[in-house]
């Protein structure tokens, strides 16, 4: 092959290479999950064996530790409809725990997906990006979902985010 010919090939490879990168939506093209309760598929990875996926970065709520990027399956979700705001109560060792109650037809939904996600991780969904990472550890019945553990700045801003 001769040397015109390599550079010929090599530039039209170049070419169609800025095509598709420009073809490609940007990061902030493409649109944020819906407010809700997603799956976790895993962290970190490419491949989610065909389902539909979105990767959000998630570093908790202080902001303090470390970025994980976790895929979340935008295939089955719960959609994050409330029937009042969400609740502190305090635990006995002075941490919160934040209550939230699904409206009705949610509630329904949320007893279904706690079921087929049991001891998994889900992702809460709120304004566009992770508010909260949490193992399901019960079919939930009643729409009243319970995440523990939370400290107190913690919890005023978790309960911040879902009342938006």
């Amino acid at each position: 092959m001769t040397t015109r010919r390599k550079s010929l090939i090599a530039g039209l490879l170049l070419a169609l290479m800025l095509l598709g990168a420009l073809a490609m939506p940007s990061p902030s093209a493409v649109k944020p999950p819906e407010n809700g309760v997603y799956a976790v598929l895993a962290e970190g990875v490419k491949d989610h064996a065909g389902k539909a996926a979105v990767v959000l970065p998630y570093q908790g709520l202080d902001g303090k530790g470390e970025v994980r990027r976790v895929a979340l399956d935008t295939s089955e979700f719960v959609p994050l409809v409330l029937a009042g705001p969400p609740v502190a109560l305090k635990e006995q060792d002075n941490r919160l725990t934040v209550e939230v109650q699904f409206q009705k037809k949610q509630a329904a939904a949320f007893e279904k997906f706690t079921g087929s996600h049991l001891g998994q991780e889900v992702a809460v969904v709120a304004g566009g990006e992770i508010v909260s990472v949490l193992k399901v550890r019960s079919v939930i019945s009643d729409g009243k979902a319970l995440i523990t553990g939370r400290g107190g700045e913690n919890a005023k801003e978790l309960i911040r985010k879902l009342s938006q």
